[in-house]
């Protein structure tokens, strides 16, 4: 959904269709920042439902929404940025490869200080707006994450082109290959070190959601005690004497 939308904002700037995985080149400085405007619009829309996600599943479905979609838009205006700066690309030769590793890199560097100051300015925040600031966060990290998604899907096509081109069943053993590789080297890494790390911190923020909870609820009731008791006596003071 969030690509689709992604695709939609481009198709309305640019006023042409756009392939699945983007078509940078020939954007102006405007177009860029349209597109980057629109990301933080969807940012915008991010902090504004995060405290809200109680109220209904629709609440969360559109949070997902606008936080994938700020990462796609993000991620497609830095390219075009990128672009309409190099029309030829960094070496003159227009190697999507280098252009996507090198806006990989600049989007690492940026979505890192971003994310450092945002759980500082954060940190000297408290309730729902603490927990609004912090889900900017996550769609920070979906840009990163798509970021390289984009230089290794361009790394891959690569290696098919150079060692596959003139044979579909060794583009698709290539790729199964490479596939099978990647997941020996990388899933026990993940398995070890970041599951554990994201179950546990899963479980902090739900326990610290349902204690903030529990005593909204308990000050509510206390309160609502308060004025039955006060009714009360009111009541008692009034009515005569027998």
């Amino acid at each position: 959904m969030g690509l689709m939308l992604s695709r939609v904002l481009r198709l309305a700037i640019s006023a042409e269709l756009p392939s699945l995985h983007g078509q940078p080149l020939g954007k102006s400085l405007g177009d860029c920042g349209a597109l980057f405007s629109a990301s933080l619009v969807f940012g915008a829309l991010v902090v504004v439902l995060e405290p809200h996600q109680s109220q209904g599943r629709h609440i969360k479905v559109a949070l997902m929404v606008c936080s994938m979609s700020m990462g796609w838009c993000l991620l497609y205006s830095g390219q075009w940025m990128f672009w309409a700066q190099f029309p030829d690309g960094l070496s003159g030769h227009s190697s999507k490869m280098l252009a996507r590793v090198v806006m990989a890199l600049i989007d690492s560097v940026l979505v890192v200080f971003t994310l450092f100051g945002v759980d500082f300015i954060a940190d000297h925040m408290q309730g729902r707006s603490e927990r609004a600031l912090r889900s900017l966060m996550t769609a920070m990290g979906l840009l990163l994450g798509l970021a390289w998604e984009a230089a290794f899907d361009q790394a891959v096509s690569g290696i098919e082109e150079k060692f596959a081109a003139d044979s579909v069943r060794n583009r698709v053993l290539l790729k199964v290959g490479m596939s099978a590789a990647l997941c020996t080297l990388v899933l026990p890494a993940w398995r070890l070190y970041i599951l554990p790390k994201a179950i546990a911190g899963a479980g902090e923020g739900h326990i610290k959601m349902g204690l903030e909870e529990s005593m909204a609820e308990a000050v509510l009731s206390h309160r609502h005690t308060q004025e039955a008791a006060g009714i009360n006596q009111h009541v008692v003071a009034r009515s005569p004497t027998m």
